[in-house]
């Protein structure tokens, strides 16, 4: 089965027009499912059945594997054998009637504003490496920009004199977001002063690279935003989206319209932005428990 993911990778790009990082996911998931028939002798599109389905299911169960990560890699496999069929490669696309996995949406870990402050105020020394950390946890909680569109940003998607950066998300779309002053003012210090220190090459236009002029990686990033919340203090749990989650919390706590918010975010559906309210709920049921007289 390996043999067709050559083309398949093409279908995705040319036909269906999907990001690197949404290609990369659907080989990814594909290569593990092949991996897995492999296994189990079974080494052709026509060997797979439902049955195999619902055994793979089982083992990603036996991984603790997520129900929003199945579901993913349910559409990626789905997406494979309806390619496959349309080929002619197979008569039926044995994920038909197979269904997405309910998941519990669980509440977003967030930092609040004191843990942010600090968070970002950590780095504070006069070096490259430091400032440009800065610039980098500035703009992620400024923009509230998924760490996989922060590494793709070029330095022309920021205009410094409007104060907004051009993203554009993992689905090829483009959106515009507001930059607060301050740190489009840390941003502005990067690229002028420290950015030319670090990158030397003419062609590369990203904004961030790591301190040898390449490419930052998604880990690297949250390898910094780590590194920081430990020197900070911060005893939660945090993930490449922590920044993100608090950025979005934060509007919607201090009245932002939910609307505004799914732009701002590039959510395609409210109901994707509508897991915040769930924390200010929880927030707020607890401090309702905590000083109500008779709630106790």
């Amino acid at each position: 089965m390996l043999l067709y993911l050559s083309d398949f990778e093409k279908h995705l790009r040319i036909n269906k027009n999907f990001s690197d990082n949404t290609v990369e996911s659907y080989l990814r998931d594909c290569k593990m499912f092949i991996n897995f028939c492999s296994k189990n002798e079974l080494n052709t599109p026509k060997s797979v059945k439902n049955r195999t389905i619902i055994d793979y299911l089982t083992f990603l169960d036996s991984e603790n594997v997520s129900d929003s990560t199945k579901n993913r890699k349910i559409a990626s496999l789905r997406s494979f054998f309806e390619y496959l069929q349309t080929v002619g490669v197979c008569n039926s696309n044995p994920l038909k009637t197979v269904k997405n996995r309910k998941s519990n949406k669980r509440t977003p870990k967030v930092l609040n504003s004191n843990e942010i402050v600090a968070l970002i105020s950590q780095p504070n020394e006069n070096t490259t490496k430091s400032k440009r950390d800065k610039a980098i946890l500035n703009l992620l909680y400024a923009t509230g920009i998924k760490v996989s569109e922060l590494v793709n940003i070029k330095v022309d998607d920021i205009n410094k004199q409007l104060g907004f950066v051009k993203i554009l998300s993992n689905d090829g779309k483009e959106r515009f977001v507001p930059i607060y002053s301050e740190a489009l003012n840390n941003l502005s210090e990067y690229i002028e002063e420290v950015r030319p220190i670090i990158v030397n090459e003419r062609d590369n236009y990203l904004l961030f690279t790591n301190m040898n002029g390449k490419k930052i990686s998604r880990q690297g990033v949250w390898k910094i935003i780590k590194y920081y919340a430990q020197m900070a203090q911060i005893d939660k749990e945090i993930t490449p989206n922590t920044l993100r989650h608090s950025f979005a919390t934060h509007l919607l706590e201090n009245g932002a319209d939910m609307r505004y918010i799914k732009e701002i975010l590039g959510h395609t559906d409210l109901s994707s932005t509508k897991i915040y309210e769930g924390y200010l709920k929880n927030k707020y049921t607890e401090k309702y428990k905590r000083y109500h007289p008779l709630a106790k």
